[in-house]
């Protein structure tokens, strides 16, 4: 009970900084809008499609426990949640605006969460496949 608390904490936490880092940026105007995917890619590709597989990507973490360790699904879940919530409340698209050095892009904490927990996911999933092939 209490890991569930401190998840759903950190959870809380994660959303809130990126939507309030979100709202503080567009009164500097340093915002773009991206109906792509994270680091602007697929830009054009249509927001609903986008929210559809994410949805499907959500429903299959949550289904399968056994994919990701909780702190990796939360880190997950909060980048997909709040660029979620920036297509459902601004017509499909996600507000960017942490400038990516020596590319002309731009994106926001929550592409992060999302990137990063899938950089350790694959890298602790590939540590524990070459483990068990040495046994």
């Amino acid at each position: 009970m209490k890991k569930n608390i401190f998840y759903f904490f950190i959870f809380v936490v994660l959303v809130s900084v990126d939507q309030l880092t979100k709202y503080f940026s567009g009164s500097l105007d340093w915002l773009i809008f991206n109906s792509g995917i994270s680091f602007g890619l697929l830009n054009g590709f249509g927001g609903e499609v986008y929210i559809q597989l994410i949805l499907l990507l959500v429903l299959f973490f949550v289904l399968h426990k056994s994919v990701m360790p909780s702190l990796l699904k939360v880190l997950f879940l909060s980048g997909v949640i709040s660029n979620t919530i920036d297509r459902l409340m601004l017509g499909g698209v996600v507000r960017d605006w942490l400038p990516i050095p020596f590319f002309n892009l731009k994106n926001n904490f929550a592409d992060w969460y999302i990137f990063w927990a899938i950089v350790i996911y694959v890298i602790k999933y590939t540590y524990e496949y070459r483990n068990n092939l040495r046994r």
